[in-house]
């Protein structure tokens, strides 16, 4: 194995320490299974989910008396920190590195970035480029690298299992002005060229709760936990709104006659602190509104769950049937339940499945009703 034909091939940052590093970890009696935080040498959780026979293979094709050669890859991970409408903190973290890295596929889409002169160069090209992937006006983008260039470097199996990289990390803070469509979501997207990059907002106490992310980034988040835990509220926050996740938790739709029930069930969710889209809770926003687009975002993109109230009114009603056909049509986008129907009589609506679980008002009343709705919100957080 030739280490320093490796690490004459790349461009990093802090070359001295990142080099000690990478050699240090290589030469380990447990390589590739340990990592290095700032030159701390710790057991790499990523290794946690490979079996023995996995590791013993790595180590036989690319240790010290073996044929296979490494790969280096220099990645910034940009550290994006909001804060949710209960002032807590969130974290979104995403990658990003160089086209000659060579997986351009799923990392941010290069216009700008390729040659630097130096740090400072990088940076604003990384500001440029991230601000073109987000759809954002020019100079609203500020990147930060942290203080005494802190990193990670960690040996792991890249997707597929075939080929084995050094990952070397450095963080950096990310500010973000104005308002970013959709960003305030728990999973969002966004589609660049042929490539849909999936991203996903986490508590920091969560994150090693998600099997996949600690399969595929363990490392990271050990990183983040021994970094950051106990400084981050030092870390400035990039977004300048709350994080929602949806405008709203609940979009009520149901006919007129049944307005006495809703209206009871709109200010008991209201009292448990959700805020449920109710038609008269936003006298002064709808007014003078072109409804239809209007609400395509309240019982489509917008909410978390639409409630339909179900009865012999129903579907005799225009913008009940349009209400409902909306949130029929995001239902087939949503991974999780979206339509939550409460029976508020005997009558079948058209369209409304059969094997789906209703909510039976005669039976639960208004308190049962609220009490179920907001325990299958609590419910979905609890999954994420």
């Amino acid at each position: 194995m030739k280490v320093d034909e490796s690490i004459s091939k790349v461009e990093l940052i802090n070359r001295s320490d990142h080099e000690e590093a990478i050699r240090t970890l290589f030469g380990h009696l447990h390589f590739p299974c340990m990592m290095s935080l700032n030159g701390s040498i710790v057991q790499n959780p990523v290794y946690d989910h490979l079996d023995k026979a996995m590791v013993e293979r790595i180590q036989k094709d690319y240790g010290p008396n073996g044929q296979k050669d490494f790969k280096i890859m220099p990645l910034d991970l940009y550290i994006i920190k909001g804060l949710d409408k209960n002032k807590q903190p969130m974290l979104l973290f995403y990658f990003s590195g160089k086209p000659k890295s060579g997986w351009n596929n799923f990392l941010l889409p290069w216009g700008y970035s390729n040659k630097e002169k130096d740090v400072s160069e990088l940076i604003q090209n990384h500001e440029k480029d991230l601000e073109d992937f987000l759809s954002l006006e020019p100079k609203t983008v500020s990147i930060t690298k942290l203080p005494n260039t802190k990193y990670l470097v960690s040996f792991k199996m890249n997707p597929g299992y075939r080929e084995l990289v050094a990952y070397v990390f450095t963080f950096c803070y990310v500010d973000i002005a104005g308002d970013i469509s959709d960003i305030d979501k728990r999973d969002f997207g966004f589609t660049t060229g042929d490539h849909i990059r999936n991203f996903k907002w986490y508590y920091p106490e969560e994150l090693e709760y998600d099997l996949e992310m600690m399969k595929l980034n363990g490392d990271v988040v050990r990183y983040i936990h021994e970094i950051f835990e106990t400084m981050l509220n030092n870390v400035p926050v990039s977004l300048k709104n709350p994080i929602k996740f949806f405008e709203h938790e609940f979009a009520l739709s149901f006919a007129g006659e049944d307005r006495h029930i809703v209206k009871k069930i709109a200010q008991a969710l209201k009292e448990k602190g959700s805020e449920p889209f109710y038609d008269e809770f936003y006298k002064s926003e709808l007014a003078g509104k072109k409804l239809s687009g209007f609400f395509k975002k309240k019982y489509g993109s917008n909410t978390q769950f639409v409630v339909p109230f179900l009865s012999e009114n129903y579907p005799n009603k225009e913008w009940t049937n349009f209400e409902f056909s909306i949130a029929r049509v995001e239902a087939k986008s949503r991974k999780t339940e979206f339509i939550l129907p409460v029976r508020l009589d005997k009558t079948i609506v058209f369209g409304a499945l059969d094997d789906v679980a209703y909510i039976d008002f005669e039976k639960e009343g208004v308190s049962g009703t609220v009490d179920i709705l907001i325990g299958k919100l609590l419910n979905y957080y609890r999954k994420l």
